[in-house]
């Protein structure tokens, strides 16, 4: 057995040792006034719950992102209780752009299916990364004469999604981050 191999098991076995004995008392011991503390419960029982929180709050968040979209990004309160504040800083830019453009979209977007990336669990809180295949193919940018501009575009396109659990919203989640996915194409 290698030195430094010895030198831990050795270790080890003194704090072992050192455990036990420190166990041994000849007093009686009362019992402690309060149970010890328990984990606390997941959020979520399994993962498939966890995954039907998400595409539910995936689907409001496409609803938000269709309403605030259709008033050319003016009235933004469809995305309270839906989305993360740092979430919410960047569709504020991205709206921001969108009226000083003097444009607005029509349609419904849509998504086809979701698969749970990542789950974790914190003592009060989870998080989720999913990835989702996003529909476009019914949405149309129209200016404010109302000619349609939509820009050339796939009609589906994949994502990376990431949510974060809070007790106040509906879902149980919200939307923390939803960005393109820059690798293979795994909507096709």
């Amino acid at each position: 057995m290698p030195r430094t191999r010895r030198s831990l098991a050795a270790a080890a076995l003194a704090l072992g040792l050192a455990a036990v004995l420190a166990g041994c008392d000849a007093g009686p011991v009362d019992p402690p006034s309060s149970p010890p503390p328990s984990a606390a419960p997941p959020i979520f029982a399994s993962d498939e719950e966890a995954l039907a929180a998400a595409e539910e709050a995936y689907a409001a968040y496409l609803g938000a992102l269709d309403l605030v979209g259709a008033d050319g990004g003016h009235d933004r309160t469809p995305f309270d209780g839906v989305v993360g504040d740092e979430f919410r800083k960047d569709l504020d830019r991205s709206f921001d752009e969108l009226q000083e453009a003097g444009v607005r979209s029509n349609g419904t977007t849509r998504y086809d299916r979701m698969t749970m990336v990542e789950m974790a669990h914190g003592e009060k809180d989870a998080s989720l990364t999913t990835y989702v295949c996003v529909d476009v193919s019914d949405v149309r940018v129209l200016n404010e004469e109302g000619t349609d501009v939509t820009p050339e575009r796939p009609n589906v396109t994949p994502f990376q999604v990431q949510f974060e659990s809070d007790p106040s919203a509906e879902t149980g989640v919200i939307v923390s981050r939803s960005v393109a996915w820059r690798g293979a194409n795994f909507c096709s």
